[in-house]
């Protein structure tokens, strides 16, 4: 499969290393901020499994894991590159790892620095003063939701970029209330981020394709991705649901 046309942001044999990496046991975002840090490249760190800068038992358990990638696997994730980096430039989404100017700098300091983070709108949603997480409980009540709505404005209106799940009640009441105080939004999708999650949330016009300008929505699952509720094949969704979580605490300074 042919590009659509170069990425200038990442390349085909960095994003399918970076899937490589992701695929071995035992390997989370704080390995790829290490080896990053060390100045030892996703393919490098394949390539020559020797190299990697930890040196215990863990690194030497890795080094093994490494050793065990096969050119055919990783030819086959170049293909799924190819196909992520087509349906990024297709959709308006922009890939970012740890060498994009755009990447925030909180998360990669963060103890959930995910290496592959997917983005469709405008980056200045979080590099403005600040982030605030508005998160709580969906069947949020009286006077509950009122005070969420004028935190939520308050928070727009003093510069902050407000981070949601997108889900229904808390999430929902933040990022309206942020929106219509036209202030930043920051959209943490359940999802690819080339679609909107839950679908009913199209109706205030948060649609995939005008999430953009003053909002953005960012995920670390690929482009295209279905709802996490969705992945019946998945044998741990908790376990994504959690790294969902953490990144949307990651990309807040504070939380509400």
């Amino acid at each position: 499969m042919n590009l659509v046309e170069e990425d200038r942001e990442i390349s085909v044999e960095k994003l399918a290393s970076l899937y490589a990496l992701e695929q071995v046991k035992g390997w989370g975002p704080v390995k790829f901020r290490t080896i990053h840090q060390a100045g030892l490249t996703p393919s490098a760190a394949i390539q020559n499994p020797s190299l990697l800068p930890i040196k215990d038992k863990i690194g030497e358990k890795l080094q093994r894991e490494l050793s065990e990638i096969t050119p055919d696997r990783i030819d086959k994730l170049r293909e799924f590159a190819v196909i992520q980096i087509n349906l990024a430039q297709k959709n308006g989404v922009r890939i970012l790892t740890y060498d994009s100017g755009d990447y925030p700098r909180f998360v990669y300091e963060s103890s959930n620095p995910v290496p592959v983070l997917y983005v469709k709108g405008s980056v200045q949603a979080w590099k403005n003063n600040g982030t605030v997480a508005v998160v709580s409980s969906r069947g949020i009540r009286s006077p509950y939701d009122h005070l969420t709505r004028e935190f939520s404005k308050t928070a727009a209106d003093c510069g902050f970029a407000v981070v949601s799940g997108f889900a229904k009640g808390t999430d929902e009441i933040g990022h309206r209330a942020a929106r219509d105080a036209g202030g930043w939004t920051i959209c943490v999708m359940p999802c690819g981020v080339d679609k909107v999650f839950p679908p009913e949330k199209k109706s205030f016009g948060a649609t995939s394709s005008n999430i953009i300008e003053r909002n953005s929505s960012a995920s670390s699952l690929w482009v295209e991705s279905p709802p996490l509720h969705n992945c019946v094949h998945e044998t741990r969704p908790l376990q994504y649901f959690l790294k969902l979580s953490w990144l949307h605490s990651q990309l807040s300074t504070a939380v509400q």
